[in-house]
């Protein structure tokens, strides 16, 4: 077949078809005595390929590699399957950009529609914003966004702040706890953002001095000015555990907590926790970060279905981790920063991350990640910094001092 009826059989232009020549698109076609190109059914079945997958956004440079690898034989194989699992995962990301694009459009067209019947345009409330978040199902059945916004170490008017301008921006998980003294503001924040309370995935803490508390759930609750929280976790192993794992299941029970976890429960700790509970807990709070992954208790967490939610997400802001060169060359690649970079692997890892923060722009940038997804080469490439390191080693000691310690709770 000539190249005449090559670009007339497929609407292509015979510049576009040399170009994928030269470049490596498809092999070399061969020639005629009079060096014409010759267009074999071979020769076809590769114009077929290059138009399907650039029309479908692979670049070019990609479709050369393959083609190299291909000529190279069978013991490529490996090498272009790696490579075409990545351009795949690539596209999906694309798929979902697009989709989420077209619901918007749909909705934006909706609303002209109506406008168009009734006279009066009118838009949805701020919650309609989080459409593209990534949801995490949990062994109970319940759903859990992938990013929440965290107050650890902010003040009351900080959280306050924070989470009613998170909730606004389209998160739609929140985590605090007793010990930060701040569930009042956070339960203000809440009802501040016009968000709907059954739109918000809540989270909150026991601190060890009320485990023996039977009105610790009520108080709680109390404070957050909510009759029941997504998520209620243990915060220490410390005092007498077992009674408040008691509490926490029969919150459960009772409808006042929707899931249940436990907050730093490592080790024999967690061992001792599988001997005692009735309710699997549907969460673990620990510190996990590329330089720790929680290979060992992720072994555990796989047996039961549960999952983890990550704190010091971004190696409690350490320079090292954060300048590692991976992260650099990933943040040049997809337009984004280190720490977006690290919070993604969280998120394709499976973890949940609840990154804080006082600063709007960074709550906006922490969950400006969800429009990128990283490939498995790129994720084998962090798994590579694994370190097993943590940032923060609590001891016996500081563990004795937390079941002596009262928070002081804000007062209204």
């Amino acid at each position: 077949m000539t190249i005449k009826e090559v670009c007339e059989r497929y609407g292509i232009s015979a510049d576009t078809l040399r170009y994928y020549e030269r470049t490596g698109v498809i092999p070399p076609v061969g020639r005629t005595g009079g060096g014409i190109r010759d267009y074999t059914e071979q020769d076809i079945s590769w114009v077929e390929n290059a138009i399907c997958m650039r029309g479908a956004g692979l670049s070019v440079e990609t479709l050369a590699e393959y083609v190299r690898l291909f000529q190279e034989g069978d013991g490529t194989v490996p090498a272009r399957r790696a490579l075409l699992a990545g351009a795949r995962a690539d596209l999906a990301a694309q798929l979902e950009k697009c989709r989420e694009t077209l619901e918007k459009l749909d909705y934006k067209i909706s609303r002209y529609d109506e406008a168009m019947k009734t006279g009066v345009l009118t838009w949805d409330a701020p919650e309609e914003r989080s459409g593209n978040m990534e949801w995490i199902t949990l062994n109970n059945g319940q759903k859990c966004p992938a990013v929440g916004i965290g107050t650890f170490m902010l003040t009351p008017a900080e959280a306050e702040s924070s989470v009613r301008e998170a909730l606004r921006m389209g998160y739609r998980c929140v985590d605090t706890a007793a010990a930060y003294c701040n569930e009042r503001a956070v339960g203000r924040g809440m009802r501040q953002s016009g968000v709907r309370r059954e739109d918000v995935f809540l989270s909150t803490k026991l601190w060890p001095c009320d485990y023996e508390n039977d009105r610790a759930v009520d108080e709680t609750l109390e404070r957050l000015g909510t009759d029941y929280v997504d998520l209620l976790y243990l915060h220490q192993p410390a005092g007498n555990w077992p009674a408040g794992y008691r509490l926490l299941e029969r919150a459960c029970r009772e409808g006042r907590a929707r899931s249940i976890g436990v907050s730093n429960f490592e080790g024999r700790y967690l061992a001792e926790l599988e001997t005692r509970w009735e309710i699997v807990p549907q969460f673990i709070q620990a510190e996990a970060h590329p330089y720790f992954p929680q290979d060992e208790l992720r072994k555990t967490l796989d047996k039961y279905g549960v999952r983890l939610m990550a704190w010091y997400p971004l190696g409690h802001g350490d320079r090292a981790l954060m300048e590692e060169p991976v992260f650099a060359d990933l943040a040049r690649k997809y337009g984004k920063t280190s720490a977006q970079v690290i919070l993604r692997w969280h998120i394709q890892m499976g973890f949940a991350v609840i990154p804080g923060s006082r600063s709007v722009d960074h709550i906006r940038d922490n969950l400006n990640i969800l429009d990128f997804s990283l490939t498995q080469e790129e994720m084998a490439a962090v798994a590579s910094l694994n370190k097993g390191v943590r940032y923060y080693n609590r001891t016996d000691q500081q563990l004795a001092g937390f079941a002596g310690w009262r928070p002081q709770y804000e007062t209204e």
